[in-house]
């Protein structure tokens, strides 16, 4: 959703855009070990905090990006936080907290992330045209620590 907003304002070519995306992406995939093992010192409680934290700083700096540089930084922290340790989080929850049914309720977790991730693009798209890919990025961030913070510390448990 970003991408048009990030090679018209910081001028980069697709081929550029895609090599900061790969590569953050790649790099990103060496830490999920390291998130791993912090979710089996700390429990899957205070490692998603820590996460949840990080993410939306992360959101909050991809905002702010003005160069090539910070792009590819951007991409790997939103990878890192994101699509890695939080999804990584996410699905070992499941785990922990399901000894029976596991699969049933992997299923609907599924058919609920779908469901979000489909409604998302539209309301990112909308947020851009209304208030720029900046503020948007911005408003991602302190979502991510409105909505998830007040959930972690109010209804998550490690092993319910």
């Amino acid at each position: 959703m970003f991408n048009q907003s990030f090679t018209e304002t910081l001028r980069l070519s697709e081929k550029q855009l895609t090599g900061a995306l790969g590569l953050g992406t790649l790099l990103a995939s060496f830490s999920l070990p390291l998130f791993g093992m912090l979710m089996d010192r700390w429990g899957i409680r205070r490692a998603m905090s820590l996460i949840v934290l990080l993410l939306g700083a992360a959101c909050l700096f991809a905002s702010q990006v003005s160069s090539l540089v910070m792009l590819f930084l951007a991409f790997l922290l939103l990878r890192m936080f994101g699509q890695g340790a939080l999804s990584l989080f996410a699905q070992n929850s499941l785990a922990m907290w399901f000894r029976e049914r596991l699969g049933t309720a992997v299923g609907i977790m599924s058919v609920g992330s779908i469901l979000l991730m489909g409604q998302l693009p539209v309301l990112i798209r909308a947020s851009i045209q209304q208030v720029g890919w900046r503020t948007t990025y911005a408003l991602l961030g302190l979502g991510v620590w409105a909505i998830m913070l007040p959930v972690l510390a109010l209804l998550f448990r490690n092993r319910p």
